[in-house]
């Protein structure tokens, strides 16, 4: 590897000079010490960030932010999935509710099985069963399924998908 101070000190110097011409053209006068002493400072600095920018590593930072990171999409739901259960409790069945789950049941068999369920519903029936099938398939769900006990039994089907 050939040394680099050669072309290093011909671009301070063509800096330096054209900064000082520049600053003459402009009618400020001659500053050679000043103009000198800010481009090789300015250059010294960037040279030095260019250098030890090639051997330094990348620091991994810990990040403040206590959510859990998913690459899949999944685990935003979950919390929607708690809030919308904890409000079921007081309110009643929710189509959101529903619509989570079906969701939820969806990414599932697309990510692990590779069925989209709207594409190939026999496939999909197949993998996910009678019960997930038939709750998939309605729209409107008995009651049942949205106490604690149904949807409980609902979660514990997707999660042995």
């Amino acid at each position: 590897m050939k040394p680099m101070w050669r072309q290093r000190a011909f671009v301070v110097v063509l800096v330096g000079a054209a900064v000082e011409i520049g600053l003459v053209l402009g009618g400020m006068g001659p500053r050679l010490a000043l103009v000198a002493a800010l481009v090789v400072f300015v250059a010294a600095a960037l040279y030095l960030a260019l250098d030890l920018g090639d051997t330094v590593a990348l620091a991994e930072w810990p990040s403040t932010d206590r959510r859990p990171r998913s690459f899949d999409g999944v685990e935003w739901r979950v919390g929607t999935l708690r809030m919308l259960l904890v409000s079921e409790q007081r309110s009643g069945a929710s189509p959101r509710l529903r619509e989570l789950l079906v969701e939820l049941i969806d990414d599932h068999l697309a990510a692990e099985h590779r069925i989209d369920r709207h594409a190939d519903p026999v496939a999909a029936a197949s993998v996910i069963g009678p019960e997930l099938t038939a709750f998939v398939s309605s729209q409107h769900s008995s009651e049942r399924v949205y106490k604690p006990a149904g949807i409980a039994r609902i979660v514990t089907l997707i999660e042995d998908l």
